[in-house]
């Protein structure tokens, strides 16, 4: 099989009824190959070149595959997963279509919460960073994957998606669905876009402490240099907050608010929580804190949080 033909090949399996080869590709491929070993003639190509996409979970379509076995029966076994993909075996057959899949074990420390609109729509942490809907049969204990996102923390400005402590909530409002969660300080949410098949950043906020050495997040270090600071010799820890104010899904620093952390609060890990009007309460060893939604138009799904306007 000439080089030319294949693309980051990963795994093969020999096909021996029919002198035929499987070959599995990963990286910046995902699809799987059936070659004839006598002619290196490439027969067919099985799911999405690139691999599959976010959005509605594409059966077909695969993500990171870690092997490939002929079924013996025309088919194909294939199993996928890893840090940035949910664990899963599916049986393909020769046509390339679905027959049946078995999902892979969660993720270690995981959290699942439910769309408040329909709570048989689970969302839950499949894999290190993704976030996964899945249909619970709430009768037969049945499930079923729906949907799948990528979920990044936008270099550091956001939450980590994948950290033990994240607590990712669904929350409605506007029509719209959202994921709450904190981690290490920062607090945020997203949007899910079902049609884009993507998380859309819409705001965050947290703490950047004085004595940090890793590399300030670009976006926070712009808004801080804008400010007349220096980072990396800040004498005081910063609040910030990001809002998503012209509502374009891009985070920039114009729209990234900051302030000194005078009072030394000291904000803990696991304690945030949003009302109705998206203003934030925040858990301190000194108390609680109130980030008010600064937005006039409290019917808007974009918060405006300004980390100056935090009340005790």
């Amino acid at each position: 099989i000439p080089a030319t033909s294949l693309q980051s090949p990963w795994r093969i399996a020999a096909v021996p009824t029919n002198s035929q080869l499987l070959v599995a590709e990963r990286d910046g491929s995902h699809v799987v190959k059936r070659f004839d070993i006598a002619t290196a003639q490439l027969l067919q190509t099985y799911g999405l070149a690139g691999g599959r996409l976010d959005g509605a979970f594409v059966k077909t379509d695969f993500h990171n595959i870690n092997d490939v076995a002929d079924d013996g029966q025309g088919g194909m076994i294939i199993q996928e997963g890893g840090d940035d993909a949910l664990r899963r075996t599916v049986r393909i057959n020769a046509q390339g279509q679905h027959v049946r899949t078995w999902y892979g074990a969660l993720k270690f420390f995981n959290y699942a919460s439910p769309d408040p609109a329909d709570p048989t729509k689970l969302y839950y942490w499949s894999a290190f960073t993704p976030k996964t809907l899945a249909n619970f049969n709430l009768t037969t204990g049945e499930w079923d994957v729906l949907e799948n996102y990528a979920h990044t923390n936008h270099d550091g400005l956001f939450p980590n998606p994948g950290k033990y402590n994240v607590r990712w909530q669904a929350k409605r409002r506007g029509g719209s669905l959202f994921l709450a969660g904190n981690s290490d300080q920062h607090w945020g949410i997203v949007r899910v876009d079902s049609t884009a098949g993507q998380l859309v950043p819409v705001a965050t906020a947290g703490i950047w402490y004085k004595y940090r050495t890793d590399p300030m997040p670009t976006v926070l270090e712009q808004a801080v240099i804008a400010n007349g600071l220096t980072p990396g010799s800040l004498s005081f820890d910063v609040l910030f907050a990001w809002s998503d104010r012209n509502a374009d899904g891009l985070v920039t620093s114009d729209e990234v608010r900051i302030d000194s952390n005078t009072n030394n609060w000291i904000f803990n890990n696991w304690q945030m929580s949003l009302d109705a009007d998206w203003n934030v309460y925040l858990s301190s060893t000194n108390g609680y804190r109130i980030m008010p939604n600064d937005n006039s138009n409290l019917l808007s799904n974009i918060p405006f949080w300004d980390p100056a306007q935090i009340t005790e």
